[in-house]
């Protein structure tokens, strides 16, 4: 099974009934995620969807569904793709935390949040021992 391309994540979005899905996502310091994926359909409704890690290709920076994969699956990969894209394993000084939304009246994906990026600064001082 492979991945979705964006143009098919709003494809079947759209069979779903779903107008917009957030995903929530966290992490730094060489941990982090997706928090959470909510689906909301034409009428409002609420449908939470579990992320699905997939396997990793050869050169461990590639994921793909399993060949038993849902379409549930295959999906949250797809719609969790932006933020690994961007933070891959979250390796860094860094801590963020945000959503990405998509929005499929708009054919859009956004991403937004905040970052802290950890600084260091020399210093020497003199100590009396």
């Amino acid at each position: 099974m492979e991945n979705m391309t964006k143009s098919e994540v709003f494809a079947e979005l759209t069979r779903r009934g779903i107008k917009r899905v957030e995903v929530e996502f966290s992490g730094g310091g060489d941990e982090g995620g997706c928090d959470g994926i909510t689906l909301f359909d034409i009428a409002g409704k609420e449908t939470e969807l579990k992320e699905h890690w997939g396997s990793y290709g050869a050169d461990f920076n590639s994921r793909k569904p399993e060949k038993n994969a849902t379409a549930d699956d295959v999906l949250s990969m797809a719609l969790c793709k932006p933020v690994y894209d961007k933070y891959y394993s979250f390796a860094g000084e860094f801590h963020v935390h945000g959503t990405v939304t998509w929005d499929v009246a708009a054919k859009t994906c956004k991403m937004n949040g905040q970052e802290s990026v950890e600084t260091y600064e020399e210093f020497e001082d003199e100590v009396d021992s």
